[in-house]
């Protein structure tokens, strides 16, 4: 399966995982600045849990569309922009800012591409009892303090520590 993780930098030494994400987050900085900190010891990995809304796995299905096209990250970055998602308008103006083809996309997101992908992050995120976005872990265990970027980036520091 694969990760959406920007460029391919991972290391054995990974120290830090950022689990899953709702489009609402406030935590987007935070992920990239931990990236450009700590380097090959930052592992990102991206799953979708939907918000509880009817649309809210529509809008995850559109991010993955935008896949096909190989513009996953341009088009969460525009959904979060358009924040709160509620209508096919909203993800058409975030689709076109992406600079997708949007004939193409309408036509995978009516297709449902990438709807087995978002399932399946779905049930990932029910299996670890996921019930928020953001979720951090540092050598594979979940972060259960405060979320801002200082506070992860010195739990990454103490587990670094030997």
């Amino acid at each position: 399966r694969t990760s959406r993780s920007g460029p391919r930098r991972r290391s054995s030494r990974a120290r830090h995982r950022h689990r899953v994400r709702r489009l609402r987050s406030p935590f987007a900085l935070s992920a990239a600045e931990l990236r450009a900190r700590f380097g090959s010891d930052v592992a990102y990995s991206f799953r979708h849990l939907p918000l509880e809304s009817s649309f809210g796995r529509a809008v995850a299905i559109a991010n993955e569309a935008a896949a096909a096209q190989g513009r996953f990250w341009e088009m969460r970055d525009a959904l979060i922009r358009e924040a709160p998602v509620e209508t096919e308008r909203q993800v058409l103006r975030a689709a076109a800012n992406a600079g997708l083809n949007l004939r193409r996309f309408e036509r995978d997101w009516a297709l449902g591409a990438g709807r087995i992908r978002v399932d399946e992050d779905i049930l990932d995120a029910q299996t670890m009892q996921l019930d928020r976005a953001p979720v951090f872990y540092v050598d594979d265990i979940r972060h259960e303090g405060p979320l801002d970027t200082a506070a992860i980036a010195e739990a990454i520091a103490q587990s670094r520590v030997p």
